[in-house]
């Protein structure tokens, strides 16, 4: 995750994906949820994970109807998490982790409140993972 430079890389890979079907679904049948609005993360500890976080970002069809919002709410997570994403890292330590990045919000967002939720997001995270244990 490191270049030469000793920089962190503040990418998001293929392999942090998260796009298999029957990894998708296991996580919506297993899930735990935080919301901090606008922002709800659904999440299960899992094992045998090719990176230490798989994420998935959505937005409602029913809040933005033209696929242009969607996809701009979509972006804007995906940008905010790329930023954050050590600080994800460091807070699950060894563990393993699917997630699915949930827009609740009504209005097309903007950079500060995601920001501000997916802070508070990880702080709500990192007092989850003293207790947890993976399930598969």
């Amino acid at each position: 995750m490191q270049n030469k430079g000793g920089l962190v890389r503040l990418r998001l890979s293929k392999s942090e994906r998260l796009s298999s079907v029957k990894h998708i679904d296991f996580l919506f049948k297993h899930c735990k949820r935080i919301k901090r609005f606008p922002l709800a993360l659904n999440y299960v500890f899992t094992e045998h994970a090719p990176e230490p976080i798989q994420a998935m970002f959505a937005a409602p069809k029913r809040q933005f109807k033209k696929a242009v919002d969607r996809n701009r709410v979509k972006r804007v997570m995906r940008d905010r998490y790329r930023l954050l994403k050590p600080d994800f890292i460091a807070t699950i330590g060894q563990k393993q982790m699917h997630c699915a990045l949930i827009y609740i919000g009504k209005t097309l967002p903007d950079y500060k409140a995601i920001d501000k939720s997916l802070q508070l997001i990880l702080k709500d995270l990192k007092s989850a993972c003293a207790s947890e244990k993976p399930l598969a």
